[in-house]
């Protein structure tokens, strides 16, 4: 049987180095997946190693930043989902 690893706000916010509002902006700009889990968010460890792929070299030190990377992503796997 497989065991599903779900990991906790504060396990990624551990893992960036970054705070919970840092982590909600990333996750609000679709820059990382999460999931509701009651009252709080949960998190598979590939999503959290996908974020760290996809923002590699990038720019995501203000909430500005972190919005035009995120608009720039979904532009980008639009237009590879569509071609």
């Amino acid at each position: 049987m497989n065991d599903i690893i779900l990991l906790s706000t504060s396990d990624v916010c551990k893992k960036l180095g970054v705070n919970r509002v840092k982590l909600q902006q990333y996750r609000n700009a679709g820059l990382l997946k999460g999931r509701k889990f009651g009252r709080g968010w949960c998190y598979l460890p590939c999503e959290v190693e996908e974020f760290l792929k996809i923002t590699s070299g990038v720019d995501i030190s203000s909430p500005e930043k972190i919005e035009i990377a995120g608009a720039i992503i979904r532009e980008s796997k639009r237009v590879s989902n569509s071609g």
